[in-house]
């Protein structure tokens, strides 16, 4: 692609920087949508919090699973089991990077709920 720069051209810094990037960005929406307060039925909320979830674990697996192909095909290093299993590896990665910046997120919040006092 001509001016492009894809991830076969990226430094490995790079590559591994689009692994964790859409999870830690995707974080920071989850994190909120579950910290935050809402109104209306408790399944609307939850469904919302599902969609907004999933989507972000789709992108943030997809991008994982480039960056560990990539990665294994340089021959550089890849968690462990990721050189059998990419597609496995990638969904856990997400996850679990999902998982950790949202904790950090909702964790934020709620303190800042706790020092300034709660809405209600």
């Amino acid at each position: 692609m001509p001016g492009g720069s894809g991830i076969r051209e990226a430094p490995v810094y790079g590559v591994w920087f689009s692994a964790g990037w859409p999870a830690s960005f995707g974080g920071i929406f989850v994190g909120m949508v579950f910290a935050l307060r809402a109104d209306g039925p408790a399944w609307e909320v939850w469904a919302g919090r599902a969609v907004v979830t999933v989507f972000f674990w789709l992108v943030a697996f997809v991008s994982a699973a480039e960056a560990f192909l990539e990665l294994r095909r340089r021959g550089e290093w890849i968690p462990p089991g990721a050189t059998r299993r990419p597609w496995l590896a990638a969904a856990a990665y997400a996850a679990g990077m999902l998982l950790i910046a949202s904790a950090v997120v909702a964790g934020f919040v709620v303190c800042l709920e706790l020092v300034f006092g709660s809405r209600t």
